[in-house]
């Protein structure tokens, strides 16, 4: 999960996964108050790639990723 210390714009979520080559599914999710959590990205089958882009044009305070499926772990996440 991402603290980005206030609600703010976002309009890109990079994520590089452990050993993409592996693939990887996930569900990426933003919220304005970390309760409540609206999906915005991710895919429900393994892609191997790197990074792992979502376009989401999106107003949030805290976003996370739920790895689905694949190896577990995140090497590096940059968000725009």
């Amino acid at each position: 999960m991402i603290d980005l210390g206030k609600v703010q714009p976002v309009q890109r979520s990079d994520v590089y996964l452990v050993r993409p080559t592996a693939g990887h599914a996930y569900i990426l999710e933003y919220s304005v108050d970390a309760e409540n959590w609206i999906p915005c990205g991710g895919h429900s089958d393994l892609k191997m790639q790197s990074p792992h882009t979502d376009q989401v044009k999106i107003n949030a305070r805290y976003l996370r990723i739920s790895i689905t499926g694949g190896i577990k772990g995140i090497w590096e996440w940059k968000v725009y």
